[in-house]
């Protein structure tokens, strides 16, 4: 049976991030398609370092119907400049199209995306699910189980909540990947802060600073109301290879004087003190930065043949925040893909071809997010061979990498998964 507003496809978003709330946004106009965000938590809320509105943010919100021209006033454009070493205090010179250095907090991109489009009624609060199981035999149809006993069958279950997040280890477990295990340290983490303006001097203008093995953010957040600041590192490969059990800890631990010395040995400019030091008082113990984690390769996004359930944004892959913009455009466009093959599907039974559609057009590109944030990682904090933080040979590669994205067309990507599903409708493989 073709879905239809009295016989809909039911889709179950699991975790209330930036990712499940761009798909339950997408999916809102299909009047075929009844899709529900599941929140475990009494509200939804996604926690993480402010986004940088770049062009491709820009471009991916107003492809969901969030204009960021009236939601987030813009900016000056972001700078970057060197914080360490000899040329420490220069710009960095980066050729090509600038972004602006306007930023949204996650907690008011929640808002926007929650806000208008989507019927509050599709949004479950204290929803918590502690089971996927099959639905009934021969059919892809899944049933969740949740805390309280209650058991209710979707026809596709979408993980979107994060590489530690309960939905992702169960979606896994139906195809049979480990979801437990696996985690690797990047060697790369970050804490951040958010303050208001009046208490971060000189903190307002966008800028992220390149050091000796470390970067620091700052700006204005939501128009301008408060600032955010965030420290990013990179451990030493040998330390991240040499460590035990620990290596997949979501935490790094520093004591004061550890952070500080983060900075002291390599000599920061005056600039940044004042700034790191608002971390530190924010943190009166220690100073708890978050692990940068990341899966083996990620073989799928959608891991099971015989269910239609999926892996979104951070479930999926992980993608450095470098730039910031870089995880929440990938999975923002995922969304817009994911739900116009699920929009396009002429059954139920029929949703597993359009995650493997789906898969197919998102994976390869979400690949290559990761693999050039992580270029950009090295270079803005500094431990990119053969450039460290040389000003003129940062600005080269920044510029490189740069002129080498991928446009972001986000409807080329859409009908690029429309194509794919047809083809997989008539038999394609």
């Amino acid at each position: 049976m073709p879905p239809s507003p009295s016989h809909p496809l039911r889709v179950a978003i699991l975790g209330d991030s930036l990712a499940g709330a761009s798909l339950l946004r997408a999916l809102a106009p299909h009047a075929h398609v009844a899709a529900e965000l599941l929140c475990a938590r009494p509200a939804p809320r996604d926690e993480g370092p402010a986004v940088a509105l770049t062009r491709g943010a820009r471009r991916v919100l107003g492809a969901l119907g969030v204009p960021p021209s009236s939601a987030f006033p813009g900016a000056a454009p972001a700078r970057v400049r060197v914080a360490a070493g000899p040329h420490a205090g220069r710009d960095v010179l980066v050729s090509g199209p600038e972004d602006g250095g306007a930023a949204a907090s996650r907690r008011a991109l929640l808002d926007a995306l929650l806000a208008g489009a989507t019927p509050p009624h599709a949004v479950r609060v204290g929803a918590r699910v502690v089971g996927i199981e099959p639905a009934s035999p021969g059919t892809a149809a899944l049933a969740l189980v949740f805390a309280d006993g209650a058991r209710r069958a979707y026809d596709v279950v979408v993980a979107a909540d994060g590489l530690h997040g309960a939905g992702r280890a169960q979606v896994l477990g139906l195809g049979g990947a480990a979801a437990a295990g696996g985690l690797r340290d990047t060697g790369y983490w970050g804490v951040h802060v958010e303050v208001p303006a009046g208490e971060a001097a000189g903190g307002e203008e966008r800028a992220t600073w390149v050091g000796a093995g470390t970067a620091l953010t700052h700006g204005a957040v939501d128009g301008g109301g408060a600032v955010e600041v965030a420290v990013y590192g990179r451990a030493a490969v040998a330390a991240v290879e040499g460590e035990d059990a620990a290596a997949a800890a979501w935490a790094r631990i520093f004591t004061p004087d550890e952070f500080r010395a983060l900075f002291a040995r390599s000599n920061w400019v005056p600039e940044c003190r004042g700034l790191v030091e608002l971390i530190q008082r924010r943190y009166t113990v220690h100073v708890t930065a978050l692990n940068q984690l990341a899966p083996p390769a990620t073989p799928t996004f959608a891991p099971s043949d015989a269910h239609a359930a999926a892996l979104l944004g951070d479930a999926a892959l992980t993608i450095l925040p470098f730039p910031p913009a870089a995880p929440v455009v990938a999975a923002l466009q995922q969304s817009l893909v994911l739900a116009a093959v699920l929009a396009r599907v002429p059954s139920a039974a029929a949703a597993p071809l359009a995650l493997r559609a789906y898969d197919r057009v998102v994976r390869p590109r979400a690949e290559r997010a990761a693999a050039d944030a992580a270029a950009a990682a090295a270079l803005l904090t500094g431990t990119a061979p053969g450039v460290g933080t040389d000003a003129e040979a940062l600005g080269a590669a920044l510029a490189a990498l740069r002129a080498d994205e991928p446009a972001d067309d986000v409807e080329a990507l859409i009908q690029e998964g429309l194509g794919v599903l047809a083809e997989l409708l008539h038999g394609g493989q």
